[in-house]
């Protein structure tokens, strides 16, 4: 299998890029693509559009840079496959230098089986946008242009282009928006932290008879973290404080067995995750 995407580059982020696929019916991603911003300006090449290769087997001379394989994790949803490359079973790692894309969505439809069936991990690659060959006649607006090709006596065909000048409305203006996410402007550990007091807004509920344990809570967070978001900042300790202090209360002294591990726990609690992949959604405004 070999899926060649073309590709253009859109935001640019802190740290990542967003890249979407030009063309919806070609073979393309369900979802952007987001390479680390630092690695794609340093291709050899113009990457306000460029191509992008996935294969079930090694790329060769066919790419001009190749990154390195993403592993198959699990289905999202019945109709795409989810892959990434993960620091341990569950953790989410972000874009860098030497894993310039960690994460994405492919249609299981542009797939073969046995990728799936077998969980083969794809390989990655990059190259210029494949053109063809395009003639422009490009007009000035000052004032009107006429254009004359060869004449017909050497085989060619005579032909009149009037552009005609530009016309602007000089009485309507209308203001310019500029907006900017506000996760640009924020560090790491900011992110992390406005990420997890979103989580237990919004993902954490009361359930009389629950028992939630930290270990549930924070593997919650690692795996559902959104593009982008270290979890890895949040450690035990600072997803317990910001519990007590979202709900008011702390962990029982008793403890029960929990997923086959006997531990401390909140009574009545429950995470309640009701979207279908992390990386298909906004998580704040």
């Amino acid at each position: 299998m070999l899926l060649k995407i073309a590709m253009t580059k859109g935001d640019k982020k802190r740290r990542i890029t967003i890249c979407k696929p030009i063309d919806e019916n070609s073979p393309s991603l369900p979802n952007d693509l987001y390479p680390h911003t630092t690695w794609l300006s340093t291709l050899p090449f113009d990457t306000t559009t460029f191509t992008l290769f996935v294969s079930d087997m090694p790329l060769g001379d066919a790419v001009t840079v190749k990154l390195p394989p993403v592993p198959y994790i699990k289905p999202a949803g019945p109709n795409y496959s989810r892959f990434e490359i993960r620091a341990g079973k569950e953790r989410h790692i972000g874009t860098s230098m030497e894993h310039p894309v960690t994460q994405l969505l492919l249609k299981n439809e542009d797939l073969d089986p046995d990728i799936i069936a077998e969980k083969r991990q794809i390989y990655l690659g990059v190259g210029p946008a494949e053109t063809s060959e395009v003639t422009t006649i490009l007009c000035l607006p000052e004032e009107p242009r006429l254009i004359v090709d060869t004449p017909e006596d050497l085989g060619l065909d005579t032909t009149i282009v009037v552009c005609p000048p530009e016309e602007i409305d000089t009485d309507k203006t209308e203001p310019v928006t500029v907006i900017k996410r506000i996760e640009d402007d924020l560090t790491d550990e900011e992110l992390a932290e406005r990420y997890l007091s979103f989580f237990l807004q919004h993902y954490v509920a009361f359930f009389k008879g629950a028992k939630l344990s930290s270990e549930q809570l924070h593997t919650a967070i690692e795996t559902n973290a959104p593009y982008g978001v270290r979890a890895d900042l949040l450690d035990r300790k600072t997803v317990t404080i910001a519990f007590r202090e979202r709900f008011g209360t702390g962990m029982g002294r008793a403890s029960a067995r929990i997923e086959g591990k006997v531990s401390k726990y909140w009574q009545d609690f429950e995470v309640r995750i009701h979207h279908p992949d992390p990386l298909e959604r906004f998580w704040y405004v």
